[in-house]
């Protein structure tokens, strides 16, 4: 949310945001890809996911990279 309100202007952002997530086996994210409304997924509310993204641990596992995608409807 702390990302969401980086979105400038006032016009509500609507739409489907993908977040695109590489986790390494030590449970660190190590690439984040952002797609959907240019309004979240560039400047500095893209930086900002990006780097909250980047900031979350995962549970550590045995094993190559592992990516997921986790959708987001924003209303």
């Amino acid at each position: 949310r702390r990302c969401l309100i980086l979105v400038p202007g006032d016009e509500l952002v609507t739409g489907r945001l993908m977040l695109g997530i590489k986790i390494a086996g030590s449970g660190r994210v190590t690439a984040v890809n952002l797609s959907g409304p240019a309004a979240v997924t560039t400047g500095d509310p893209g930086d900002c996911l990006r780097a909250a993204i980047r900031g979350v641990t995962f549970p550590t596992f045995d094993g190559p990279e592992m990516i997921t995608r986790y959708p987001l409807t924003l209303e």
